[in-house]
């Protein structure tokens, strides 16, 4: 459940980079760690991890099969209707063969800044999961899976937030 729950939100990431003149650059080498304290190692381990994350996103966006539907994904192309056969094979190849891996970075480093941030990328990705099945199945349009997908980012985001405030986390380690 876990690897299946980090690859929706990936896409969502990934599809906000690209749509961003940006890729997201891997976050920079923090020599300031000191790997001897608990604390330290602790910071450099996430900071490797948003490193990979990065990185996965970016082999990601660089794949011939999310460089075949970007502007869809990105909604860049009119998009009110349904994915088409051969959208759909490539949405199944990314969510299975890129969106896994990243998802379970994104989840390592979600439940390395606080215990209480899995369940939350569980739930979203949940919603994500049934969002592209409609999306593959030709139940929805395009434009649907981009109002519900920003609506359960969104969502999300908020969630984070409230945690972040209420659990008083100085951050989230670059997972809004």
């Amino acid at each position: 459940m876990r690897l299946a729950v980090v690859s929706c939100l990936l896409v969502l990431t990934a599809c906000d980079h690209a749509a961003s003149s940006n890729a997201p650059a891997p976050p920079p080498i923090r020599s300031e760690f000191n790997a001897q304290t608990p604390e330290g190692e602790a910071r450099a381990i996430i900071w490797h991890l948003r490193a990979e994350w990065s990185d996965c996103g970016l082999r990601m966006v660089a794949s011939p099969a999310f460089q075949a539907i970007k502007d869809q994904f990105v909604g860049l192309k009119p998009f009110d209707r349904a994915a088409t056969p051969l959208e759909a094979r490539h949405i199944v190849y990314l969510v299975e063969n890129h969106l896994r891996p990243c998802r379970e970075i994104q989840l390592e480093i979600a439940g390395r800044t606080h215990p209480s941030l899995p369940p939350l990328f569980d739930a979203a990705s949940t919603k994500w999961d049934a969002l592209v099945a409609r999306l593959v199945r030709q139940q929805i349009t395009w434009a649907e899976y981009h109002r519900n997908n920003n609506a359960a980012r969104m969502e999300l985001n908020n969630q984070l937030e409230a945690t972040r405030i209420a659990l008083q986390l100085p951050s989230l380690n670059g997972l809004q």
